[in-house]
Order: C-alpha cells, then structure tokens, then sequence
C-alpha cells in the first residue's frame, strides 16, 4: 500500500520504481482518494515476498515525492503474526510509536482501536513486526519512553469469539 503517489504520474511509472529496486511487480493500481482531495494511493503486489523488508525499511522519492508505504491490512492476517500489545498510549501519535519500534525491526503496521460509541482511541494498540526476532527484541524491552510515556510491551494474544461485547453496560449495575 502506497501513499503520497506523486500527481499525474501512472500505474507504469510506479511499476518501473519498484521493479527497477525490487525485482518483478506482479500489479499496480492507483486508487483516488474518496475525499475528493486530488490525492492518489496504489496498491502493488511483488512477485514475491523476499523484498518486503527492504521495501518496507528504504526511502521511496518518486518525482518530488516522498512516498509512504505499508502493508496492506489484508496481509495482517493469519496465524503467524508477529504482533505486540502496547498499554498506555492512547495519545502518542501513531507515526511516534512507529518510529520508536522501528528500532527493533521493520514494522509492518501500527493500529489503535478507536471506542465505536466516541470515536476516540482506546489506551492501547499493536505493533506487528516483519519478523520473530524484532517481536522477541521489543517484548524483551517491557517498556518502551516514546517522549515523555512509559509504554508497556507484552506479546499480543489472539482472541475469537468477536470480542468483549457489551457485557453490563445501560443495565444499572
């Protein structure tokens, strides 16, 4: 997934920026963004994995433009997720705690539920990292200073079931 796509530049030229770093792109399409705003995303699927990381790590200067690139939240799935729990950072922006966890390893994504009734993000978020042993450095650390927080690290655990609910809430206990 790929923010900051330069104007007027094209499925072509995104595909031979990548290819000429990372080998064969598989496919490229350039999505506008729904606000109306002009900008454009692409999503680009590789040929294969093996340049993830290093796509993930570098600098990408398209034009005059520095490009923004993650992966997908469809690739975030699955059982071999090398995912951390954060406490404690409800107000530290989600670039900072990217930035901070970088240092363990390439960071696929950062997420921060958000409450459904108030829109504002809950206490906590997950990291997912590219690889086991960025995981294990950053559980290894407990606590990681982004600013002037004390965040707490611990492995992240699955659930099923669809979550907490709505447990007793408007029933007056």
């Amino acid at each position: 997934f790929v923010q900051n796509i330069p104007e007027g530049a094209s499925e072509g030229d995104i595909t031979a920026y990548f290819s000429s770093k990372y080998g064969q792109v598989k496919n490229v399409s350039l999505v506008p963004d729904k606000g109306g705003s002009g900008t454009v995303r692409a999503y680009v699927t590789m040929g294969d994995d093996s340049q993830r990381d290093a796509i993930l790590g570098d600098s990408h200067m398209v034009g005059a433009s520095q490009l923004s690139v993650m992966v997908s939240k469809d690739s975030l799935i699955g059982g071999d997720v090398k995912k951390v729990h954060l406490d404690n950072c409800q107000h530290i922006p989600l670039e900072a705690i990217r930035e901070v966890f970088s240092q363990f390893g390439p960071v696929l994504d950062v997420h921060a539920p958000k409450d459904a009734w108030t829109g504002e993000r809950k206490r906590f978020a997950f990291v997912t990292f590219g690889s086991d042993e960025a995981m294990s450095r950053a559980i290894s650390t407990g606590i990681a200073m982004i600013g002037t927080e004390a965040v707490t690290i611990k492995a992240a655990t699955t659930t099923t079931g669809g979550g907490k609910g709505f447990g007793d809430k408007g029933k007056g206990k």
